[in-house]
């Protein structure tokens, strides 16, 4: 009998086996050495971030305000705006504009002072 942890993947997946806990481990004794997890098991897919910003611009509604998300290719970011939907103006924007641009422009400057990337 195991009980399942909760973890970053997809919905409807099943945890990885290192995150399952045994019998033993519940017990006190010596649970077997944990594998390492690869960091590209835990890095959220683009249709999964789809899905999530779906169900969160579906609760937005409750709140009279509406969600409008991007990914920002050039960022590797998700960009969300919290819109009112009375007046359709946007409330808040996150992360916000100046920031992306900020983040746009340090990326620039690395890559004029590397080359390459290790």
């Amino acid at each position: 009998m195991g009980i399942e942890i909760p973890s970053t993947v997809a919905s409807g997946q099943k945890a990885p086996p290192d995150l399952i806990m045994s019998d033993k481990a519940m017990s006190g004794q010596s649970p077997a050495p944990a594998k390492k997890i690869a960091e590209s098991d835990l890095t959220p897919q683009k249709n999964d971030i789809e899905l999530v910003m779906k169900s969160l611009v579906q609760a937005a509604g409750v709140f009279n305000k509406r969600l409008s998300y991007s990914i920002n290719d050039e960022l590797g970011l998700v960009v969300v705006k919290v819109i009112d939907i009375e007046t359709d103006k946007v409330i808040k924007e996150l992360p916000a504009h100046e920031i992306q641009r900020l983040m746009a422009r340090i990326r620039e400057a690395i890559g004029l002072l590397v080359d390459e990337t290790i």
